[in-house]
């Protein structure tokens, strides 16, 4: 994969999308990655630090956009990185939704956009995780011909906009998520009240983050039942998951 590295320009962020070891790591199994010039002088890494990882340095952000399968950032997509990204880009980043309308309105635009592709048979849905569920809730809300909305442990929309929902969702929520799971009820008697087709999978004995086997909160195991309503699995959630998320699809 060709990975793409460019400088942050939001003000005040002196961070940098990946460190010279990581580069090092990606490069030693083949990938290719560009790195934008001085794209981590402010948080003191060089560019010869990147060379010696195995990095091609480029003079500016132009071929990290035009180039790259894959773009790595600190912050946000500014209006103008977000004109530089092109169809079939996977950009890792963090997303601040709240303050920025117009990165919000963007990212659903982005739906009908997927659908107009010739890649695309007309149907999208959506799976988040954390901060992406909350995404999916919100996509289910504003994209009324979603087919599918697959939320983990995502926050929920008011009883107002639940109502405006016409995809189904298969919504999964971790047993020691107390603020999370306080919006469940509210949430539950809106999709009841709008005739929503849902099921909700509680995990037993699993926290936020459950699925990201990155943390210590990562529950493994593998599932003995697939079915409807709470989760009954004993030995943990996250196979599981997967295997409901992959039902639901073959259901469509």
């Amino acid at each position: 994969m060709l990975v793409g590295v460019p400088k942050e320009i939001k003000d005040h962020e002196y961070r940098v999308g990946l460190i010279p070891s990581t580069v090092r790591e990606l490069t030693a199994k083949g990938h290719q990655v560009l790195v934008e010039a001085n794209a981590g002088i402010g948080a003191g890494l060089p560019d010869a630090d990147y060379l010696a990882a195995g990095a091609e340095i480029v003079p500016d952000p132009a071929p990290i956009f035009a180039r790259a399968e894959l773009i790595v950032k600190v912050k946000e997509p500014l209006p103008l990185e977000r004109k530089r990204l092109r169809p079939g880009q996977i950009l890792f980043t963090y997303l601040h939704l709240a303050p920025d309308r117009e990165q919000t309105e963007d990212l659903i635009a982005a739906a009908g956009f997927l659908k107009s592709r010739p890649e695309c048979s007309g149907r999208i849905g959506a799976v988040g995780f954390c901060f992406g569920g909350g995404i999916v809730n919100m996509l289910a809300v504003r994209v009324p011909d979603l087919a599918a909305g697959v939320p983990f442990y995502g926050s929920q929309p008011s009883a107002e906009d639940a109502a405006k929902i016409k995809a189904p969702l298969l919504i999964h929520y971790a047993e020691h998520d107390d603020r999370i799971n306080l919006g469940w009820k509210p949430f539950e008697r809106a999709l009841r009240a709008n005739s929503v087709k849902y099921e909700m999978h509680m995990y037993p004995g699993t926290q936020h983050g459950f699925h990201n086997n990155s943390t210590p909160r990562y529950h493994e195991a593998w599932p003995d039942w697939l079915g409807s309503g709470q989760s009954r699995s004993s030995r943990g959630a996250s196979p599981e998951a997967w295997g409901l998320d992959l039902v639901d699809r073959r259901k469509d």
